[in-house]
C-alpha cells in the first residue's frame, strides 16, 4: 500500500488549490449550453450567464468540479440557480430531460453527443473565463521521476504542446 504523499502524477481538472501544485496543461475545452429547441435560447447565436436569468437548471453531482465553476459564474452574474436534477453520472437520463425541456445543461463541447435527440440545440458559452481545463498535476515541492515526465510528454506530444525536460 502506497504511503500517504508518494503520488507522483495525476491528471484532473484544475483544482482551486494552485498554491502546493504545479500544472502541467493539456486540455482547455468550450463549454455549451444545451436547451430545447423550445427555449428561447435556442434562437441565440451564443449565450452569457446573465442570459440564463430564470432557466431552470440541469447540474451534474457536486462532486464533478465543474459545477463549482458554473455555479460561482451563476451567482457572479445575479443568478441563484433554480437546481430541476443533479445527476450522478448518466449523460442520458439528462439529455432525456432536457428532450423533455425540464431544464438546460451546461457541459463540455467535445464530450456531448446527442446525434439521439430531436429537440435539443448546442449554443457555445460566450464567457472567456468559463472552460473545461484538464491538466497533469504534481507537488510543487517535487521533482518529476523520469516515468513521470516521459509518460506526461507522450500525451503534450499528442496535442502538439511544449513537453517537459
Amino acid at each position: 500500500m502506497p504511503k500517504y504523499g508518494n503520488l507522483d502524477l495525476a491528471l484532473t481538472v484544475k483544482p482551486n488549490d494552485q498554491n502546493r501544485l504545479r500544472y502541467i496543461h493539456l486540455i482547455k475545452e468550450n463549454l455549451i449550453v444545451i436547451v430545447n429547441k423550445n427555449n428561447p435560447l435556442s434562437k441565440k447565436k451564443s449565450i452569457k450567464f446573465e442570459d440564463l436569468r430564470g432557466q431552470k437548471f440541469i447540474f451534474l453531482a457536486d462532486t464533478f468540479r465543474m459545477q463549482d465553476m458554473l455555479i460561482n459564474h451563476l451567482h457572479k452574474a445575479g443568478i441563484k440557480p433554480d437546481v430541476y436534477y443533479k445527476s450522478s453520472h448518466d449523460l442520458k437520463v439528462v439529455y432525456d430531460l432536457v428532450e423533455l425541456n425540464k431544464g438546460i445543461f451546461i457541459f463540455v463541447e467535445k464530450l456531448t453527443v446527442i446525434d439521439r435527440y430531436d429537440n435539443i440545440r448546442c449554443i457555445p458559452l460566450d464567457v472567456p473565463a468559463a472552460f473545461w481545463d484538464v491538466d497533469f498535476i504534481v507537488k510543487s515541492d517535487m521533482k518529476m521521476k523520469s516515468e513521470a515526465r516521459r509518460f506526461t510528454n507522450f500525451f503534450l506530444d499528442k496535442r502538439n504542446l511544449e513537453q517537459i525536460y
